[in-house]
């Protein structure tokens, strides 16, 4: 990883390289992600981190909060661009009663990896802090890369290890059939909710950058939409995708206004991965987002359930 800053004009903006030995979708894919933000985001290492909430569309908005003693830092923002995966454009400021300052990122693939650069213009106002905006943002590329490095399926990174949602399920059927119940629409369809409850799609476009709107039907007659964006479907062998609570008109609803739990987050990545064994498929899914609360609400057993149903309508791998 390289990099190098400078600042251009009489110091009113700060710019910031860094080159990174990833794809370019997953750089861009760790700044609009809050697990991943929560880690290298205005982070601190004596901090704790306190709140992360990300809207990613343009006017959504972000807010990342961090307890330092006692200090609560806090960083709002505004998405004014989003680019998959070569711009993000934002606005923020670090109270709502100052004005917010742009900052653009521009991500271009190089061979072996990308090159990012961040451009923040400064306020007149803070021109006095440019040296240290300068050194604040290079830390924060400097721990974005970090965190690119901690190996998502190592031990140390995995959501086992971390408390996030981790489930391992041997399936008797073959890889390619347990990915199509993943991918296929029509079959999708017949397994992906909870035991006696039914799912429907408005919208579902698997494929990288697809995205989703669907509704789980509870037999009370309760709705649960969601939508969400498809960010890897790597046949047969890993899906990403992300989820999000949502209206019957497919706008983002912060789960707090929905009704859940205040803890539960705005935005919640699923990894799923197939793995040969024979006949049999191994799969291992992982949600960003703590297994204690999942299973306090419930989550957690709809996961389970929806997996039972899904292998009860695949033809075994036995024979």
């Amino acid at each position: 990883m390289s990099a190098d800053t400078s600042a251009t004009g009489p110091g009113t903006e700060i710019v910031v390289r860094r080159s990174y030995p990833f794809p370019a979708e997953r750089v861009y894919d760790a700044w609009l992600d809050p697990v991943s933000l929560g880690q290298w985001l205005f982070a601190t290492p004596a901090g704790v981190m306190k709140r992360v909430e990300v809207d990613p569309r343009v006017g959504g908005e972000f807010v990342v909060a961090e307890q330092r003693g006692e200090i609560l830092a806090e960083h709002f923002g505004r998405y004014l661009e989003l680019d998959r995966p070569r711009r993000i454009v934002s606005e923020f400021a670090t109270d709502r009663s100052t004005p917010a300052s742009p900052v653009e990122i521009t991500i271009v693939p190089r061979s072996g990896g990308c090159e990012l650069t961040l451009r923040h213009v400064l306020d007149p106002q803070w021109l006095s802090y440019a040296e240290k905006v300068r050194g604040g943002w290079t830390t924060i590329l400097e721990s974005l890369g970090k965190t690119l490095f901690a190996p998502a399926d190592g031990p140390s990174g995995s959501s086992a290890a971390s408390g996030e949602v981790h489930i391992v399920r041997t399936i008797n059927a073959p890889r390619e059939l347990v990915f199509a119940a993943w991918t296929n629409p029509s079959q999708l369809a017949n397994w992906f909710a909870p035991r006696g409850c039914s799912i429907e799609f408005r919208r579902l476009e698997i494929v990288p950058g697809g995205t989703f709107h669907s509704c789980i039907h509870t037999p009370d007659g309760h709705q649960c939409w969601c939508i969400g964006e498809y960010r890897e479907v790597a046949a047969p062998e890993r899906l990403v995708f992300t989820m999000k609570v949502a209206d019957a008109e497919g706008n983002f609803v912060s789960p707090t206004d929905a009704g859940m739990d205040p803890e539960w987050p705005a935005e919640t990545v699923v990894t799923v991965r197939f793995e040969a064994d024979g006949r049999r498929t191994r799969l291992t899914l992982d949600q960003s987002v703590s297994e204690a609360l999942a299973k306090r609400t419930g989550a957690y057993p709809s996961w389970l359930q929806m997996l039972d149903v899904m292998e009860e309508q695949l033809p075994s791998g036995a024979g």
